[in-house]
């Protein structure tokens, strides 16, 4: 009875969120038109995050992580001599192989790999790139995909990290369907299961949001910050990014951790 409850309150909450946010939420919008420009924007993004530092201009890039390869083919259009998108996920990959070649791609390959075991020589790569994977990473291989990521990478190469961390507003990945902030601390796995199917009569949307949220490693800023101290690379640039950039949420007390939105890191193999 309790569970029920809980979950007409966050069905009342969400069509209150949908109103201020809207239906539609990019990566994880229902029209797949919508979700694959979305993504494609998103990669411009990445490239602006640091300015200066993650220079594609002739380039051989690695996106780890890159499912349906639209990341991989943004990229690619913004001056790389290479790039490869690998991921551990078949049919992302057999999809990014008939979408690339759908728009006569030459300058872009992809792979089912993990980022355990990465097929390339070492010192391959000048920059290694995982934009939303790294929240998805088991916590039991993530030293050895920092170690990977070193190895394929050039001296002075650089590796680019971002991620939502575990305490983010949005950071469950079920905002396709449930627009309510802080949906996953506030309600149970599930809970937060039930509600995505009531939501989505097809299941279609709630399956692809659930497999998402069951993916999750739930690490959040202070965690990573730990991870950086551990491995071998050098920090080149380092932000955690507050709810719409303002940084005076951050310092809030008991709920400043809540604010940060986004981890945002480029790592530098050697001195930066």
């Amino acid at each position: 009875m309790l569970r029920e409850l809980s979950v007409n309150v966050c069905l009342g909450l969400n069509t209150i969120f949908e109103k201020v946010l809207g239906k539609s939420f990019g990566l994880q919008s229902s029209d797949q038109k919508e979700a694959i420009n979305e993504c494609y924007r998103a990669g411009l993004r990445v490239l602006n995050t640091f300015s200066g530092a993650l220079d594609l201009n002739d380039k051989i890039v690695l996106d780890g992580g890159c499912g349906g390869g639209v990341l991989s083919m943004s990229y690619a259009d913004n001056g790389c001599a290479e790039v490869w998108g690998i991921d551990i996920v078949k049919k992302n990959v057999d999809f990014a192989v008939e979408y690339s070649q759908s728009k006569g791609m030459k300058n872009v390959k992809f792979v089912h790999a993990s980022l355990t075991e990465i097929p390339a020589d070492d010192n391959y790569f000048d920059i290694v790139i995982m934009s939303d994977v790294f929240e998805h990473l088991d916590r039991s291989i993530i030293s050895d995909v920092f170690s990977e990521c070193y190895r394929v990478l050039k001296p002075g190469g650089k590796l680019f990290i971002e991620f939502p961390p575990w305490e983010g507003a949005f950071a469950g990945h079920v905002m396709g369907l449930i627009r309510v902030p802080w949906s996953h601390l506030l309600y149970s796995a599930s809970t937060i299961k039930k509600i995505l199917y009531k939501i989505d009569d097809s299941g279609r949307l709630a399956e692809d949001c659930w497999q998402q949220y069951e993916s999750l490693n739930r690490i959040t800023a202070k965690q990573f910050r730990e991870i950086m101290e551990q491995i071998d690379f050098c920090v080149y640039a380092h932000k955690e990014k507050a709810i719409r950039d303002i940084n005076l949420l951050k310092k809030l007390p008991f709920i400043g951790k809540y604010m940060i939105s986004r981890v945002e890191v480029v790592f530098s193999k050697g001195d930066k």
